[in-house]
């Protein structure tokens, strides 16, 4: 875990599931650019919860989060000069797919052992778990929005942050060990919640 760099990707993730149980917008904001600039896991979560604070919550807090990652977004991709890098950033996933296919065998000894549900599906094509890990993503995104007029405690939408995790992860299609620490962090972050969570849960502001 500590030869790559994947120790700064868990920081932002567990203190964003922290700025969403807090509801601390400006921060979801912040945190949320840090993430999807980080990772694509995240993306339809992300659309989803934008979707939810604009329509069921009031509309100085759908305005935090975006300025606060629109912001958040623009400075790190300056700062890092990525503005010329954006379409291959973009493009990450097809390339995946593509070095799969051209080699397959270099990737076969962490696609056999890895976690998640990838080593059990190695006779399938590969277009075809990514597509259904696409396709899993947008349906939990669309329940998330759909429910969460309903139960808008934070608790549900960490939920619905961790069950993203989990289909991403267990489906991501080159399974290294060290990806899967993002979502166990995570947990590690709703275990202190929900032992330290005494508020009852909080109407939706109306706007």
């Amino acid at each position: 875990m500590v030869l790559s760099e994947e120790g700064v990707v868990y920081g932002y993730y567990m203190l964003f599931a922290l700025a969403l149980y807090r509801r601390s917008y400006i921060l979801i904001g912040i945190l949320l650019a840090c993430c999807l600039l980080s990772r694509y896991s995240i993306v339809f979560f992300a659309c989803s919860l934008m979707a939810c604070i604009y329509f069921y919550e009031a509309g100085k807090n759908f305005r935090s989060i975006f300025y606060g990652a629109t912001i958040t977004g623009l400075v790190l991709i300056t700062l890092g000069g990525a503005w010329s890098r954006l379409m291959q950033f973009i493009r990450l996933p097809g390339q995946y797919l593509k070095n799969l296919e051209s080699d397959p065998g270099k990737y076969q000894e962490v696609m056999a052992q890895g976690l998640g549900f990838v080593p059990w599906l190695q006779g399938f094509d590969y277009y075809w778990i990514y597509r259904f890990m696409l396709v899993s993503l947008i349906m939990l995104a669309v329940m998330i929005f759909y429910f969460y007029r309903r139960c808008s405690s934070p608790l549900f939408i960490l939920a619905g942050l961790k069950f993203t995790l989990l289909i991403f992860y267990h489906l991501i299609l080159i399974p290294y060990p060290y990806l899967f620490y993002t979502s166990v962090w995570v947990s590690v972050v709703l275990v202190y919640i929900y032992f330290n969570h005494v508020d009852p849960i909080k109407p939706v502001e109306s706007s």
